[in-house]
């Protein structure tokens, strides 16, 4: 098994259409840093609940009540392989002692994950992989503007 980083949602990046958003995660030392693609809808909750003072009503509050009531907790994500452009976890939960594990793509579970607390990790071989398939796909959906002889593309806003 290749080494375990573990990783920590570090904030959010939109761009302007048709660029998905995305989530930053960095390493602990902050040295790697992985996008992950989520799910335009639930990207949106999460701004919209970053931007309350007080955040008392959520999505994903009756999913995580009812968990709680079952004696399930989602224990971690581990982002394990892309295929193509589809960046998958695999997802371990607990019920009681019992250990269940679930291969999701990743921005099928990103916002409840991140909702409920849970521990990311991810091997080198997909801190990387991300890192070039999101550069490739930016490359290529970009709208380019011409100026002289250098190719200007529009930056990132940045939502934390």
């Amino acid at each position: 098994m290749k080494n375990r980083f573990q990783i920590f949602p570090h904030g959010m990046m939109f761009g302007p259409m048709p660029f998905k958003p995305v989530m930053i995660f960095k390493t602990q030392d902050q040295a790697e840093v992985m996008p992950v693609v989520i799910d335009p809808l639930h990207a949106g909750l999460l701004v919209k609940e970053q931007e309350e003072i007080i955040n008392t009503d959520h999505a994903y509050k009756a999913t995580l009540q009812i968990f709680e009531r079952l004696d399930v907790a989602i224990k971690s994500v581990y982002f394990n392989e892309i295929h193509g452009q589809d960046l998958f976890c695999l997802v371990s939960v607990t019920q009681g002692e019992k250990l269940i594990q679930l291969k999701f793509k990743a921005k099928e579970v990103m916002s409840l994950a991140i909702k409920a607390g849970t521990v990311f990790y991810a091997n080198e071989e997909v801190l990387e992989k991300s890192k070039l398939i999101n550069l490739e796909w930016a490359m290529q959906q970009a709208p380019q503007h011409e100026q002289g002889d250098k190719t200007l593309m529009p930056g990132p806003d940045w939502m934390h």
